[in-house]
């Protein structure tokens, strides 16, 4: 899963021209490493791992399959959140950011089922995936 988001977010600094919003990244450092990532990741830890992917699974319960078509919805939920990255990003990179979403989403779930629903794992993975992602389109 690393390999998959470190490559995806190589690609996309790769395509990128534009190092504006690189430098807002970097003027801004400390706020994003001390404060933005970890209450984001928990943020959306607690909303979709949380509440939304034990709603679901309930609701679901009588299909065999339930976690699955669960963790899909929940997926599908977070990436739609994450639509504004073809505002601040070009659209190959905004299409790209789209599906390391949805797929780290995924992941994020299948996670949560493994260990029985606990938030505090989620979110310190999540918040080491922002941390890679900031590093790489920072310094690569």
């Amino acid at each position: 899963m690393i390999i998959l988001f470190v490559g995806i977010n190589i690609t996309q600094n790769l395509l990128d021209a534009s190092k504006e919003m690189r430098n807002d990244y970097l003027q801004n450092i400390i706020f994003y490493l001390s404060i933005s990532f970890p209450i984001k990741a928990f943020g959306e830890e607690i909303l979709y791992r949380g509440l939304i992917l034990p709603y679901l699974e309930i609701k679901t319960n009588r299909l065999n399959k339930n976690f699955n078509i669960s963790n899909i919805i929940t997926s599908i939920l977070m990436t739609i959140t994450h639509i504004g990255f073809f505002y601040i990003m070009p659209f190959h990179n905004a299409i790209l950011a789209i599906i390391l979403v949805f797929i780290a989403s995924l992941y994020f779930g299948y996670l949560a089922k493994v260990t029985k629903q606990n938030i505090l794992i989620c979110g310190i993975i999540h918040t080491l995936f922002n941390y890679i992602h900031f590093f790489i389109y920072c310094y690569f």
